[in-house]
């Protein structure tokens, strides 16, 4: 009897529920537009031929993600569907956490879809499908979120005006808010009301302001666009203080926000100087004068001037100590525009540059200027402003500014160390002696006084006898010391007489002017500044006592 054996090889492919299963898919309890919202897929297995794709329902293109790796642990948001699916509570397992942003408000449908590669015999796809739905809505703003664009503005101070007038600013206010205003221990409320148009106060429309907050509701780095031009709610008021001095000003905002039950309360706190009425309080020491030197002869070069508070009718203009001068319209500038020359440290200032931050804001301008002469000039800021009859002027500490010439050899090698030498004090109607001193002497060399007081050039002469240098003489520019002058060791001396008719400050100035043989560079400048005080009067009273005899 004839036996067959016949072998048949089956093949069983496994479902995705046999490659992966349990699975479950979920999501945080609430989406805010705008913010990260974040999915969970979990699953008990992974298998290298499964792919995982998802569609978050927003019209955004479906994206493929790895669900090879492993979650742990689990999200709390995620611990319900995992407990489910599983069948008990796990912490950790296959799967991944994916991130999405709305950026609209409504409801979405939100599908992962999970295929394997083969086909079954009716040519469908072996998938899952895991589905979810979520609402993105808009987070309710805190107290403090809503206030972040709050600032408070001070109007630019007058001229013997301290009088503070402020600005409380913010784009939204709603009316279930309130506003109390403290300084020390007095509370004021004021009424926010919406300002646009003609409502908005006409100095800070025409940004006459300055921005004084120092504390926000949030981090002061953020930058904060500010326009007087839109609409925005505020309040505005004035305040008296008797005193000068630094005040800090408490803005607190209270009161609930709709859709929130809760009140909140947040402070905003704005700082401010009160000054007294002289004018160099008031500008808070003055202007200050910052320049490039040394710079060539013949060439432009930059001088920063520098406010350190603004005045309502104050101008200012500088006095380049070589008989120019200009006006200076002094503007609101940032860090990034300040010279590089003062960044570098090639400057010359009586005092240093204190660059603070790059959000402090300046008050100044960049002028510019040639010295067409080599030479030592001493250049000042001057600040004034005139009221009915009452006229002030305010003059900044003496910039030095080294102009030189290149040539071959320059006149400043021929006349060696130099000085120019004036009397203290200097009083009005008094006449006085100014001297010009030189280690060496130049033939033919022509020396010319300008005393700064509008009387003009004055031509000086070599002294006829060697002048008297006693303690009350001092050199106001130049580097030869006082003691080669007392001892009569300089060759040159060069005296000339002058009478300031009004008090103040002066610069003073000398040009040597060379014969042109043997000498490349044929001028050099040395000036200094000089204060001139008011002649007093001192009256002397006669008393007699008459004795009469019988």
């Amino acid at each position: 009897m004839n036996s067959a054996t016949a072998l048949l090889n089956v093949t069983v492919l496994q479902t995705l529920n046999d490659l992966i299963s349990p699975v479950a898919f979920a999501s945080e309890p609430t989406t805010y537009v705008n913010e990260p919202m974040h999915f969970a897929y979990l699953a008990a297995r992974h298998h290298s031929t499964v792919k995982y794709e998802v569609d978050y329902g927003d019209g955004t293109s479906r994206a493929m993600f790895d669900a090879s790796g492993s979650i742990s642990p689990i999200p709390y948001w995620a611990g319900a569907a995992a407990a489910d699916a599983f069948r008990e509570d796990i912490r950790q397992c296959r799967g991944t956490v994916l991130e999405h942003v709305y950026k609209s408000v409504g409801m979405y449908t939100v599908q992962v879809r999970i295929s394997a590669d083969q086909l079954w015999a009716d040519e469908r796809y072996n998938e899952i499908v895991l589905t979810g739905s979520v609402n993105a809505v808009v987070r309710p703003r805190t107290l403090a979120q809503l206030m972040s664009t709050a600032r408070v503005y001070r109007r630019m101070p007058g001229y013997q005006d301290e009088y503070v007038v402020m600005l409380f600013r913010v784009d939204e206010f709603p009316e279930t808010l309130s506003l109390i205003v403290e300084v020390g221990d007095i509370k004021e409320p004021h009424a926010v009301k919406k300002m646009a148009g003609d409502s908005v106060p006409s100095w800070f429309a025409i940004e006459r302001s300055k921005d004084i907050t120092t504390r926000t509701t949030v981090a002061t780095g953020l930058v904060v666009n500010i326009s007087s031009h839109n609409p925005f709610f505020g309040v505005d008021f004035g305040k008296q203080f008797e005193r000068p001095g630094t005040y800090d000003v408490r803005f607190i905002v209270k009161g609930t926000l709709p859709n929130v039950e809760a009140p909140q309360r947040v402070l905003i706190v704005a700082r401010l100087d009160v000054a007294e009425e002289r004018l160099e309080s008031q500008l808070a020491g003055g202007p200050l004068l910052f320049a490039h030197s040394p710079v060539a002869s013949g060439t432009t070069t930059e001088l920063l001037v520098i406010v350190r508070r603004l005045i309502r009718g104050v101008v200012f203009s500088v006095d380049f100590g070589d008989g120019m001068s200009q006006a200076v319209p002094v503007d609101v500038f940032q860090v990034g525009d300040l010279p590089d020359w003062l960044l570098a440290g090639t400057f010359s200032s009586p005092e240093p540059f204190l660059l603070t931050g790059s959000s402090v804001t300046y008050y100044g301008r960049i002028v510019r200027h040639m010295f067409r002469e080599p030479g030592v000039y001493a250049a000042v800021v001057k600040a004034s402003v005139s009221l009915g009859d009452s006229y002030d002027v305010f003059t900044s500490p003496a910039t030095i500014i080294h102009v030189v010439d290149h040539s071959i050899p320059p006149l400043t090698d021929l006349l060696g160390d130099d000085a120019l030498v004036m009397p203290t004090p200097l009083l009005t109607d008094t006449g006085f002696q100014a001297l010009y001193m030189s280690t060496h002497n130049v033939a033919r060399a022509r020396y010319t006084f300008v005393f700064g007081d509008g009387t003009g050039q004055k031509e000086g002469t070599i002294c006829s006898e060697w002048p008297h240098v006693d303690e009350s003489i001092r050199a106001i520019a130049g580097r030869l010391p006082l003691d080669m002058v007392r001892r009569g060791t300089a060759e040159t001396v060069v005296c000339i007489s002058h009478v300031y008719a009004r008090p103040g400050d002066y610069t003073v100035r000398v040009r040597v002017h060379a014969s042109p043989s043997g000498v490349s560079q044929r001028t050099w400048n040395i000036g200094g500044r000089v204060t001139v005080l008011q002649t007093t009067t001192v009256s002397i009273t006669y008393m007699f006592r008459i004795i009469l005899r019988p």
